[in-house]
């Protein structure tokens, strides 16, 4: 049998090395994630130093406290804020002392309050006064609002030009009238004897006018329609009585609030005149703030028959629930 020489012998395995790599790879795997959040923080300070706080420390240091609290909050579903308190809600309290609101009516406060900021404030007040001031229900609004746009596209001048003519051709025969109106799509560069004689046997009243006019205005009556220019002059009138100039503000809101709905400007308008009185502005803030109470009141844990009663008595138990 042969020997191997000592020298020869291959080493015996390093034991020791092995147990300790095994040892390191156990672990590091726990460190991981630790490691990982030192690194993150050692990165992210100084830029949040540079981008975000010009510099500071402190700041830097805040704005990357709050970003990990935010991805802590993300992936645990827990939430490390201030508990929900009276103070959170002062605007909807003032609110709600100054309507007496009821606890039942929260929710429904809540849509009038988020139509209001939909809406804007201002432009709230401004439909609701001019709805005020004119009298008018949300159906007449509706029909004003639809001749008031036709009335500012033709031009109020040229439909109070045109008043006469327009009231012949209402009481011709509609088929006679849109007949003779498709032939002046085209304004004729003349109007022959023949083409007045036509538009005077249906409308006296256009013996008045001259021909370059009286073809522009038979090309607005093709476009238009007898029948509808026969509102837009009686809007005319209408407005007048109301002392609304057509080519004014009143009547240009008054088309605007027909688009908007007047049904709801009429509903939010008197809470809006209480808002505005109160001298809130910030409507985002007073809406998040009753749509907050209305979830509490959903839950059942502001249950006081007045809202402002639940808020001073029974919010701070709520908030810490």
């Amino acid at each position: 049998m042969t020997s191997v020489p000592l020298s020869q012998a291959p080493p015996e395995p390093d034991k020791p090395q092995r147990v300790r790599r095994l040892t390191w790879g156990r672990v590091s795997k726990r460190l991981v994630p630790i490691f990982a959040v030192i690194t993150a923080l050692i990165v992210t300070v100084p830029l949040m130093m540079v981008t975000g706080t010009g510099g500071g420390l402190v700041g830097g240091l805040q704005v990357a406290g709050r970003a990990y609290a935010g991805m802590l909050e993300g992936s645990l579903g827990l939430a490390f804020n201030d508990l929900f308190s009276r103070d959170d809600v002062r605007l909807a309290e003032q609110l709600a002392i100054e309507l007496e609101l009821e606890t039942s009516s929260t929710g429904r406060t809540g849509r009038v309050v988020g139509s209001i900021r939909s809406t804007g404030l201002e432009t709230t007040l401004i439909y609701g006064a001019l709805l005020e001031s004119t009298g008018l229900t949300a159906d007449e609004v509706e029909e004003l609002g639809t001749q008031i746009t036709d009335i500012q596209t033709i031009g109020v001048p040229t439909l109070t030009a045109m008043t006469p003519l327009v009231a012949d051709l209402r009481e011709a025969d509609p088929g006679a009238v849109r007949s003779l109106a498709e032939g002046y799509r085209a304004v004729p560069e003349t109007l022959t004897d023949e083409a007045r004689s036509e538009i005077e046997a249906l409308a006296p009243a256009a013996a008045d006018y001259p021909d370059a006019e009286l073809a522009g205005y038979m090309q607005i009556v093709d476009a238009e329609g007898a029948a509808s220019l026969g509102r837009a002059v009686d809007t005319l009138t209408r407005l007048d009585n109301l002392g609304i100039d057509p080519a004014g503000d009143d009547a240009t809101n008054l088309a605007a609030l027909a688009d908007a709905g007047a049904n709801s400007i009429q509903q939010t308008y008197p809470t809006a005149l209480v808002i505005d009185e109160l001298g809130i502005t910030d409507m985002d803030a007073l809406d998040s703030q009753v749509r907050q109470l209305g979830v509490l009141v959903d839950e059942g844990l502001l249950t006081a028959p007045l809202l402002a009663d639940a808020i001073a008595d029974e919010l701070p138990a709520a908030g810490r629930e």
